[in-house]
């Protein structure tokens, strides 16, 4: 992979974990209305910009309605 090529990464799981990683984060995006708390609070300790976006904004992003409400 390109060293400039962003990734996306989806899932509450996947997405926690790469937030405690040392990996650079470019930015969270979360449903609105989600129940994210420690995903966000994650974010927010190291800097990350968290975007509130519908459910379908994310689902169009993911690809797929399986993103557990993060990516």
């Amino acid at each position: 992979m390109d060293n400039n090529e962003k990734q996306i990464i989806y899932g509450k799981n996947a997405v926690l974990e790469a937030l405690r990683s040392d990996n650079e984060i470019d930015s969270l995006f979360v449903q609105k209305n989600a129940s994210l708390g420690a995903i966000i609070d994650a974010a927010k300790k190291r800097g990350v910009l968290i975007k509130q976006v519908a459910e379908e904004k994310l689902t169009a992003l993911c690809g797929t309605p399986k993103h557990g409400g993060a990516a």
